[in-house]
């Protein structure tokens, strides 16, 4: 089987206007969560996942530990 030939790309000259997207600075500025801001956030899941029938139902066949390890709530 033959392979395609990727086509080169044409460089970017200095008179290439960017998109500003591209230059602009992100409005948010990122951080490292804490270990209390996991947990609220993995408690804020679980709450809004808790009344959903296939957590209900996974609750009763596997119980609440196995269940937010399956659903990646248990960290």
């Amino acid at each position: 089987m033959k392979r395609k030939a990727r086509k080169a790309t044409r460089p970017v000259s200095a008179e290439d206007e960017s998109p500003d997207w591209l230059e602009a600075k992100p409005s948010v500025h990122y951080q490292r969560y804490t270990k209390a801001s996991l947990d609220e956030l993995v408690a804020d899941l679980e709450r809004g996942i808790k009344d959903l029938p296939v957590w209900k139902d996974y609750v009763r066949r596997f119980g609440l530990r196995k269940t937010r390890q399956l659903f990646g709530t248990a960290f």
